[in-house]
């Protein structure tokens, strides 16, 4: 078993991050069986690179936020290269994207507006360039929403 890739993800990838939010932590390996290991701090989830592959080609936003991850965010990264000349099905990931977004929309608290408001941005960067950056705190949308409510 060969660890592929492994990085930081939820929260502190996207910058939603508070004082109590747990570590997410995603390792890719050329095999394994699917598996979470949890403690009251770090939530670690494991994938074969079959797995990985599955999730982003079919627009779901877990794998295709880990294919377009900034190589600076990860620990490991042997699939920097394959993962710089990945391409988001735009299709798909609006599909895939405006329903997590109205599950997370649905849950009526600031954290899930601005998830929603995340994947709707994600969605709109794909139509346009095929790619997202999962970073999103840092995009000018993030920066719009925080600047008109009070409660995110």
């Amino acid at each position: 078993m060969v660890l592929l890739m492994r990085l930081v993800t939820g929260s502190k990838l996207y910058g939603l991050n508070h004082s109590t939010s747990d570590t997410d932590i995603t390792e890719i390996y050329d095999h394994c069986k699917p598996s979470q290991t949890v403690t009251a701090t770090v939530d670690i989830k494991r994938w074969p690179l079959s797995m990985l592959m599955r999730v982003a080609d079919k627009g779901g936003h877990n794998g295709c936020e880990l294919m377009m991850v900034d190589h600076a965010w990860c620990d490991v990264d042997l699939l920097a290269a394959f993962r710089a000349s990945y391409i988001c099905n735009p299709y798909l990931c609006q599909v895939r994207f405006a329903k997590a977004a109205e599950t997370y929309a649905g849950q009526d608290t600031a954290k899930g507006r601005l998830r929603a408001a995340m994947l709707a941005d994600w969605s709109r960067q794909i139509w346009e360039t095929g790619r997202f950056n999962p970073r999103w705190v840092d995009s000018e949308a993030y920066k719009l929403i925080v600047s008109r409510h009070d409660d995110v």
